[in-house]
């Protein structure tokens, strides 16, 4: 779990801090564990987003050996704790901490009963928050966005309140979860240029990984031609994820690595990067061509551990969607072809939550069909396409 971190230097750094304010008698140490976490990032210059990480890790560093003292089964501790948690990657950062914590004790304090109540609970809570998504942004009296997270960005943006409402209007609670602040004005200020050329794009690096964010109106293949691109660009895909607001405008967040070093050796790739993607989307493009070309110089398979395709439909974790998840081999241009197959089935993919882990793909979509759940005919039809299509090299 520890590799698929996005920052584990934060983790780093919250395990030791978690337990500084031990060193003064107190009745409290979290509480004076928080006061020098906070001189510390003070110190390290850290970024508001990542001192609230580290933050967070150290006030809450009791918490999940707490809910494990609980019924790790029961669905309303594990939608508690959860809901509390609030984002994979902290649950990820959160785990890995209570683990150490209980390991450091003594060596045999980490018993395999509670190693396995751990692990449970932490794959419960993950499936929790990648399962609920249908909850929604409601601006109007800001009860689901929450008033002080409304209040928080409007005191950022004082004269971009109808700009932020009009784009937060029915934007999935998950996107709020996934995006600080910052972003989320810088998306609604995106959206706000959007008729200028019907689509906007920002790129940039962060750490070992790039992260292209599209913000245009919905259209069929979009998720796919965006995929089939990055693909046809010699990119890596490591994370993506897909939202839609009321008005039918999409915020496509790819998170990808640059194989071949082309947007690092080459500083005018950047916007080159982002034209051809552009053009993609507004169908200038033969991205058909485009991924052939790639996928010929790709070199022969040479992957060593085999991951079995693994297609599943879920109709009860969402009262709108079909869930649908697959388990399989990662490989150039694999979302691509995924997402194209959804399309024409006819698919709307709604939410998509799209990690990989290792050599193994796990791709979460939230489809929907003419504004309803799939039926049972098109989720075999599709679940066959999809196992076909995966099953051949």
């Amino acid at each position: 779990m520890q590799g698929e971190l996005e920052q584990p230097e934060l983790l780093f750094l919250a395990l030791l801090l978690h337990d500084s304010g031990k060193a003064v008698p107190s009745e409290n140490h979290v509480e004076l564990s928080l006061q020098l976490t906070d001189s510390c990032a003070e110190r390290l210059d850290l970024d508001p987003v990542d001192r609230e990480t580290v933050r967070y890790l150290v006030a809450s560093h009791l918490e999940m050996s707490a809910a494990m003292r609980r019924d790790v089964f029961d669905p309303a501790n594990v939608k508690s704790f959860a809901e509390r948690v609030g984002v994979p990657e902290r649950l990820k950062m959160l785990c890995l901490m209570t683990y150490a914590d209980i390991k450091a004790v003594n060596p045999e304090a980490m018993t395999p009963w509670k190693a396995d109540n751990l692990w449970q609970l932490y794959i419960a809570c993950a499936n929790y928050l990648s399962r609920s998504a249908d909850e929604r942004v409601h601006t109007d009296d800001g009860s689901s966005v929450g008033p002080s997270t409304l209040a928080h960005l409007r005191s950022l943006a004082p004269v971009a309140g109808k700009k932020i409402n009009l784009f937060l209007e029915g934007l999935p609670q998950r996107y709020l979860r996934i995006h600080g602040a910052t972003d989320v004005l810088a998306h609604a200020e995106m959206a706000a240029q959007l008729g200028q050329n019907g689509v906007q794009l920002n790129l940039k690096q962060v750490r070992h990984w790039y992260e292209l964010t599209l913000i245009t109106t919905d259209r069929p293949f979009l998720f796919a031609s965006v995929s089939g691109a990055l693909a046809a660009w010699g990119m890596n895909i490591v994370k993506a994820n897909a939202f839609s607001n009321a008005a039918g405008m999409v915020v496509d967040t790819f998170y990808f690595t640059d194989r071949f070093r082309t947007l690092e050796m080459n500083l005018q790739e950047w916007e080159r990067l982002k034209k051809s993607i552009a053009a993609v989307v507004k169908g200038e493009s033969d991205l058909a061509r485009m991924l052939r070309d790639r996928l010929k110089s790709e070199k022969a398979d040479s992957t060593k551990v085999k991951i079995a395709t693994q297609v599943e439909f879920d109709d009860t974790c969402s009262a709108h969607s079909t869930l649908l998840q697959v388990l399989t081999q990662d490989r150039p241009g694999l979302l691509y072809r995924m997402c194209s197959l959804v399309s024409k089935h006819e698919c709307n993919i709604e939410i998509a939550l799209i990690e990989t882990e290792g050599q193994m793909a796990i791709d979460v979509l939230y489809l929907t069909s003419g504004g309803a759940k799939l039926s049972a005919e098109r989720q075999a039809a599709l679940g066959k396409a999809l196992r076909d299509e995966l099953a051949a090299k």
